[in-house]
């Protein structure tokens, strides 16, 4: 008889252990999954910030290379593709030596932006914009920009610039989307703030790369990418 308790004792024992062990794995497992997304999601927002900073700087080094080896003015970069219309330059050569996707130019490719980076919105290049303190502030820089960020990757744009900035900036400036075609017009200036006075004090003064969030329209997050400053 005490032998048979004795079994029996062990045999509940081990249940009361298993209980405990599958206890504390429910338990483990549930706070992974609470926080598995979040960290996911910052580090997906880091890559695709990666991929947006990247690309911007390729282009940049095409439009300079270009310039360099084949003589390119800042008027006869073109930005003419077989995406989005709207970008013939009728400066551009015609030997296609300053079209920056062709292999004739820089040897791009158009590259759309991943799922979810954005609202959709195609890259935008553009001659309407100045960024404080970066070139004369009498002149618009050549600009590609990217539209409709997430609020997520634009901060891990701005990180990946290593900006030092603990909020997405507000500038007074909302961007007129307007294609490059060759010429350069008085339009936008961007400097990471809202009033006078813009420069020193607000914070993408001299900055050619960043991510800041439009004053009014749309209040949308927009990245910028100086591709000649002037």
């Amino acid at each position: 008889m005490n032998k048979r308790l004795s079994e029996k004792g062990n045999v509940l024992f081990l249940i009361l252990i298993a209980v405990m062990l599958f206890g504390a794995l429910s338990f483990a497992v549930s706070q992974m999954l609470r926080g598995g997304p979040t960290d996911i999601g910052k580090e997906t927002g880091a890559l695709r910030a990666g991929e947006v900073v990247e690309y911007a700087r390729k282009l940049r080094e095409a439009v300079q290379g270009m310039r360099i080896s084949n003589d390119c003015s800042d008027t006869e970069i073109s930005f003419e593709n077989s995406v989005v219309a709207g970008y013939t330059n009728l400066n551009a050569p015609g030997d296609n030596s300053c079209h920056v996707f062709d292999p004739d130019g820089g040897a791009m490719t158009w590259v759309a932006p991943a799922p979810n980076v954005n609202d959709g919105s195609p890259w935008l290049f553009t001659g309407v914009v100045e960024v404080k303190q970066v070139g004369d502030d009498t002149s618009e820089e050549l600009m590609v920009m990217l539209p409709g960020l997430t609020q997520s990757t634009c901060e891990a744009v701005n990180e990946r610039l290593d900006l030092g900035l603990s909020t997405i900036p507000v500038d007074g400036d909302d961007i007129d989307e307007v294609k490059f075609t060759g010429s350069y017009t008085n339009g936008d200036t961007i400097s990471g703030g809202i009033g006078a006075p813009a420069c020193p004090a607000h914070v993408l003064c001299g900055k050619p790369s960043g991510c800041f969030q439009e004053e009014t329209i749309g209040l949308r997050y927009m990245f910028y990418q100086s591709l000649i400053v002037r």
